[in-house]
């Protein structure tokens, strides 16, 4: 039963069932975190497409209160880290019922899209195209995010293949050292 109730990622205490809805959630998968200023309150139940969009539903811990002015993104742990979704959750405001204000579950929110580094590199080259009337640095600049693209394929792809020989090296680099420091204690 215990394996059954981890393994089904069944909670036990109370949540409120959240939608979201994006024009892009690449990285966010079934189970992805939800964190508020860096502390898990949830995950993602469910990634689906809803007509043009992208919408998730989130579970949130029931007593985390969540306002109709709170906002969602897409963010990363890291340059290339596994994505969360990053909830802040709003405000209430002093003049209206705190209970008015609060999301409960089954409600949505539109959540704030992030610029995927190939939009903003087209971005800035349409704009300095403009700019200088060329229209050539937004080929150039394409080519040259293509050609890192394929040169850190390419370093990957070599350094899976070199894996045993770099974890024999260090070995033996290691075994070196040791001999080295016994040599040196016997003197």
């Amino acid at each position: 039963m215990i394996s059954i109730l981890m393994l089904g990622d069944i909670h036990f205490h109370p949540q409120n069932q959240i939608h979201v809805l994006f024009k892009n959630v690449e990285g966010i998968t079934d189970k992805s975190p939800v964190k508020i200023s860096g502390v898990e309150v949830g995950s993602v139940k469910k990634v689906e497409l809803a007509d043009d969009h992208a919408e998730l539903t989130i579970m949130i811990r029931k007593e985390i209160p969540i306002y109709k002015n709170a906002t969602a993104r897409v963010k990363s742990t890291g340059i290339i880290g596994s994505k969360f979704l990053s909830l802040v959750p709003g405000k209430p405001d002093p003049a209206l019922p705190d209970a008015a204000q609060r999301l409960h579950s089954g409600d949505t929110i539109v959540g704030q899209d992030v610029i995927d580094i190939d939009e903003l590199v087209e971005r800035v080259a349409k704009s300095i195209d403009s700019f200088t009337g060329n229209g050539k640095l937004g080929d150039n600049l394409n080519v040259t995010v293509a050609n890192l693209r394929n040169i850190t394929d390419s370093l990957n792809e070599a350094i899976g293949q070199q894996r045993r020989s770099l974890v024999r090296i260090v070995q033996n680099v290691e075994g070196f050292s040791d001999y080295a420091q016994s040599v040196a204690a016997k003197v």
